[in-house]
């Protein structure tokens, strides 16, 4: 459940070593005053900008990416956006880092700053094109793609002359992997329609209609958290904002006509993605209904699969899976200290196959605040061997920064 907010650079210097221990502005964050708050953090103090620290006991490279003094900025958060969010384009030679509104363009090969980008609403990378990343113009009803070689002049797809607005997902809609197909939201006065729409037909080719007065998003009465493609496009996937069974409850699996197929969970708030295993098979990954074990669900079949059980997982989890040159592999961020699991905090990979296997990345190095900009969310390059996360460093009144924990080799 991604909450409405919304810059964060990577740059990478000489490594060190510390221990084996181990539109404007979308939605502004107030200016909240937090309470101080310290603890010991497996690496120790917190890294210096630009210059990586080896993790020994992970096989890790540790890079604090994000400066207030080197940005010229005096943002409290300087980090990525959010775990269903890809910053890597589609050949990872750029990095956008879009917590905040304009986003950071990096050249992902050097880390090297490159410009500011005045990224669309809700934006996604292209899987195929480096260059293009899809979006909205904020509060219109104009779907557009933005060729960031070109500048930031957007090129508008699709105008829903039936809607004031439409909205991508509310902040968690992703393309399908061939970039061809969107789920959307259409609103107009108390009309709330779902949507697909074909990119590459300029179309849209299903329409559901919900009942008046729907809203959606995390404020007050919105029934509907957000709504997303499946990898393939054979799927959508709907989070509503009430658990239990039943319509408008947990989370529902539908197909591209909006078909009810099946609920995949009862729950509300909890954090997923839509994953594929090493086989091919489409599943969402998530905690389990009444207890802190992550599993599976297939999407085909309707299959569980405990991935790894309660005890060894927490129940305060971000999943990835936007790794899609590793299938298999769900990306696991936890954060906020969860007494429910035995084994401290961790950002992980995760076989989805039910194996148990793991590959450990890092430590969140985060304060104990439950505050959303200070969670880790963290995201998988797209080939895995990389995970952005966001920490604090164990001081809840700090500004926040991005990081980037990086394989050394891989099994």
């Amino acid at each position: 459940m991604r909450q409405n907010l919304f810059v964060a650079l990577i740059l990478v210097g000489s490594i060190g070593t510390i221990g084996s221990n181990g539109n404007w502005v979308e939605k502004l964050l107030g200016s909240q005053p937090v309470r101080s708050q310290t603890i010991s953090t497996p690496l120790g103090q917190r890294p210096e900008y630009l210059k990586p620290v080896t993790d020994s006991r992970h096989d890790t490279t540790v890079t604090r990416v994000s400066d207030r003094t080197a940005f010229g900025s005096n943002l409290q958060e300087l980090r990525h956006n959010y775990s269903k969010n890809q910053p890597w384009n589609a050949d990872e030679s750029y990095l956008l880092l879009n917590f905040r509104y304009p986003a950071a363009l990096l050249d992902a090969r050097t880390y090297k700053f490159i410009r500011w980008v005045r990224q669309p609403s809700q934006s996604v990378w292209s899987n195929i094109n480096p260059s293009l990343m899809y979006g909205m113009v904020a509060d219109t009803n104009q779907f557009v793609k933005l060729n960031i070689a070109k500048g930031d002049d957007y090129t508008t797809l699709h105008t829903f002359r039936e809607y004031d607005r439409i909205n991508f997902g509310a902040w968690e809609g992703n393309l399908s992997n061939n970039d061809r197909y969107a789920a959307l939201v259409g609103t107009k006065a108390e009309k709330f329609d779902f949507l697909i729409y074909d990119l590459a037909k300029d179309r849209v080719i299903s329409r559901k209609t919900q009942h008046k007065g729907t809203t959606i998003g995390n404020g007050d009465g919105a029934i509907v958290n957000n709504i997303s493609m499946s990898q393939s496009g054979k799927y959508v996937v709907v989070q509503y904002n009430k658990e239990g069974k039943g319509v408008h409850r947990g989370i529902h699996l539908l197909d591209r006509s909006f078909k009810f197929i099946r609920q995949l969970s009862p729950l509300k708030g909890t954090h997923f993605d839509s994953c594929v295993d090493s086989k091919g098979a489409e599943s969402i990954v998530l905690t389990d209904d009444n207890n802190s074990s992550i599993v599976s669900v297939q999407y085909a079949t309707g299959k569980k699969t405990t991935l790894l059980p309660a005890g060894k997982s927490s129940y305060s989890i971000h999943v990835s899976c936007r790794n899609l040159k590793r299938p298999g592999w769900a990306y696991i961020s936890e954060f906020s200290g969860d007494t429910a699991k035995k084994t401290p905090d961790s950002i992980f990979a995760l076989k989805i196959d039910g194996s148990g296997t793991t590959e450990q990345f890092t430590p969140p190095h985060n304060s104990l605040s439950k505050a959303y900009e200070r969670q880790p969310q963290s995201v998988p390059n797209r080939d895995g061997s990389k995970v952005i996360f966001a920490s604090d460093w164990g001081e809840s009144a700090e500004p926040v920064y991005s990081y980037v924990s990086q394989k050394k080799s891989r099994r």
